[in-house]
């Protein structure tokens, strides 16, 4: 459904990215969490930038889920979304999120990436540094200076 509202999403984003980040608590079942984050993924893809109120948020839960989450779908549904984030958010998701908050995401996919046993959560990790590592270099090393 995500995907079929497409670039409406920005207007909606305030009405759904509050359930599905509410859904992504501890206290949910695994499935319900996994769900959630990949959903999330699919609304920053289809908000961009009408996400920026909860990408810190997101970025934040997807970096405790890495870290602590027990469950391995929920670990890959957090890395494929840190990296659907990045990717969707691009140079702008260093100031929308704040550096502490990446920070922590990126030490967490870099765990992630070297740690897990996991095959699939290593994959997505790897992805999702390979995007934020893009974003970083094109902060440092904008176009026009390079």
């Amino acid at each position: 459904a995500v995907q079929r509202v497409g670039g409406a999403m920005g207007a909606h984003a305030r009405l759904v990215a509050p359930v599905l980040l509410r859904c992504c608590t501890t206290e949910r079942p695994p499935a319900l969490r996994a769900g959630a984050l990949v959903t999330l993924a699919e609304v920053v893809a289809a908000a961009g930038l009408g996400f920026h109120p909860w990408a810190a948020e997101l970025a934040e839960l997807c970096a405790a889920a890495l870290t602590v989450d027990s469950d391995v779908e929920v670990r890959r549904a957090a890395a494929h979304a840190l990296g659907v984030m990045t990717n969707a958010l691009g140079a702008e998701l260093l100031e929308i999120t704040g550096v502490p908050a990446m920070k922590r995401a990126y030490r967490a996919l870099t765990h992630a990436r070297e740690c897990t046993a996991d095959e699939l959560v290593a994959r997505h990790a790897a992805c999702a540094l390979g995007e934020l590592e893009a974003v970083c270099m094109g902060f440092l090393f904008p176009r026009s200076a390079r």
